[in-house]
């Protein structure tokens, strides 16, 4: 889908700025991103889209559905393409930064158990597990 459609299909004002960033957005596909990646992107371009700017739409495309963050703490986030075919969560390695997908029935199942039981109506969720993949965890030993 065009960018310019994209805004338009989630009822966004289409400005420059906007366009720029889901522009550089939907260039990454189905990786993840960060702010800065699209920052350096832009730079690349010399496009005039500021830092600030950058930050807001990323907020209000996660808002509006288009994006959704992975919150790695500190104030930092990992973006990705809103993917309708499905949830997933992810394992996120502290050493490399790598970030690995999952699915799991029985992690789902349990999820909407707690809820029912402490009558909770869940509208979202994420799961992000922070450890390190086994390629880090090898060189961690090695130390």
């Amino acid at each position: 889908m065009e960018t310019v459609d994209l805004l338009k299909k989630y009822n966004i004002s289409s400005t420059f700025a906007r366009r720029q960033i889901i522009r550089q957005a939907a260039s990454f596909g189905q990786r993840h991103f960060s702010a800065e990646d699209i920052l350096k992107k832009m730079r690349k371009k010399k496009s005039r889209v500021s830092r600030a700017s950058t930050f807001r739409a990323l907020n209000l495309f996660c808002q509006k559905g288009i994006l959704e963050a992975i919150d790695l703490g500190k104030g930092f986030n990992l973006y990705e393409l809103t993917d309708n075919s499905g949830h997933h969560d992810h394992l996120y390695c502290l050493g490399c930064g790598k970030i690995l997908e999952f699915e799991d029935k029985t992690i789902e199942d349990l999820q909407v158990e707690v809820c029912r039981r402490k009558n909770f109506k869940a509208f979202k969720h994420t799961l992000r597990i922070l450890g390190l993949c086994i390629k880090c965890k090898k060189d961690q030993l090695k130390v």
